[in-house]
């Protein structure tokens, strides 16, 4: 780009010279002898070129000043029938590289969903204004007919296994270790302690926890392995068995912990960037019908987490006040992301009702002096 903007602007600063006060619109429709009998009828211009001696704005174009406004050009609308079917690619077992939200299709001309001038899409028109050549260069290698496919795609029979099934207890410890090792510090939502108990003793089969488990099998399956590896596709799977529609009425952390993981960063690696959306936004307000999007002046019923786990274990298995700052924020971090990628907007992510506080802030003052009283 850099290159480009060095050569039109020797292009303009010769043509300044030679047509001083004429602009590049005007001299197009005239011949060869026109131009040399216009070029000996002007007097001598100077060395700089006219946009930056003529303060006036060449017509048809958009004012420095309006530079925000005129990146709406790189925004385009979808079709008003959609082409993309993550659902489908989900049941033919396909996990497709063509989505226009990554970019990964090269194909500028047309999109099946909204993005906004964030997106790689936006990117890619940008490099096809400044350098037109390469638009041939991808009409000539983009194969519309190929259908998307990934070459490590799990086999249908890795599906057809039980919901309620578990690997081996070695291999699960080995798995949530590689999750907390790896993948846990990107969005520390799950109190690590309390769930390495509750799988060790073994004794919960509800959904809501098995779709919590599966999903940290298949992240942490993900985190410790190659892309050849085909195995976190069967975690995922089982996870999504234990949740529908109905999950988003249940009220559950472990069920809203799985959805964040889901939807935030493991539909990602899918390149199911669409589906993903759309669930983040279910599963934010689900954080907000649970009321993790606010700071509570009176500590709950159910203790608080600055008392370092003296109170009896019927409290201290509740969720605590920084657990319920840390889920909150790891949601932000993950919707913030995937907006911003895709360039679309946050849908009130941010603004006045927000009170939480960020993790580790304490604000109990009794708490403070029961601390400085145990230590």
């Amino acid at each position: 780009m850099d290159k480009l903007s060095t050569s039109i602007e020797q292009y303009r600063t010769v043509l300044s010279r030679v047509f001083p006060s004429k602009y590049l619109e005007s001299l197009i429709p005239l011949s060869r002898e026109e131009l040399l009998e216009l070029a000996l009828s002007l007097p001598a211009g100077s060395a700089t070129s006219p946009s930056t001696s003529n303060p006036q704005t060449i017509p048809g174009t958009t004012p420095r000043s309006d530079e925000a406004d005129s990146l709406d050009v790189l925004e385009q609308a979808p079709p008003e029938e959609p082409e993309w079917d993550e659902a489908r690619k989900h049941q033919d077992k396909i996990q497709g590289i063509s989505d226009d939200v990554n970019g990964l299709s090269m194909s500028v001309d047309r999109t099946s969903s909204y993005v906004g001038i964030s997106s790689i899409t936006a990117a890619l028109k940008v490099i096809m204004r400044c350098a037109p050549q390469a638009h041939l260069f991808i009409a000539l290698n983009y194969n519309d007919s190929a259908p998307p496919s990934r070459c490590n795609s799990p086999p249908p029979e890795l599906l057809s296994d039980s919901p309620t099934a578990f690997p081996p207890v070695l291999e699960g410890q080995e798995l949530i270790d590689s999750y907390f090792e790896r993948v846990h510090l990107f969005f520390p939502m799950i109190e690590e302690q309390k769930f390495r108990n509750t799988y060790l003793y073994g004794v919960r089969k509800d959904s809501p926890w098995l779709a919590l488990l599966n999903m940290v099998f298949a992240l942490g399956s993900l985190a410790s392995s190659t892309a050849d590896n085909e195995a976190h596709y069967i975690y995922f799977t089982r996870s999504r068995q234990h949740l529908s529609l109905e999950s988003f009425g249940s009220g559950n952390i472990e069920v809203l912990q799985a959805f964040a993981m889901m939807s935030g960063y493991y539909m990602h690696y899918l390149n199911r960037p669409n589906e993903a959306h759309s669930l983040m936004g279910g599963t934010l307000r689900m954080a907000t019908a649970l009321g993790l999007h606010r700071e509570y002046s009176e500590p709950s019923q159910h203790g608080n987490e600055n008392t370092l786990n003296i109170l009896p274990s019927t409290e201290t298995d509740a969720i605590s006040p920084e657990m319920r700052r840390r889920i909150w924020w790891s949601l932000f971090c993950l919707d913030s992301w995937a907006s911003t990628t895709t360039g679309r907007p946050s849908l009130g992510r941010m603004g006045p009702s927000i009170t939480v506080n960020p993790p580790g802030k304490v604000t109990n003052p009794v708490s403070c002096a029961l601390l400085r009283t145990i230590h």
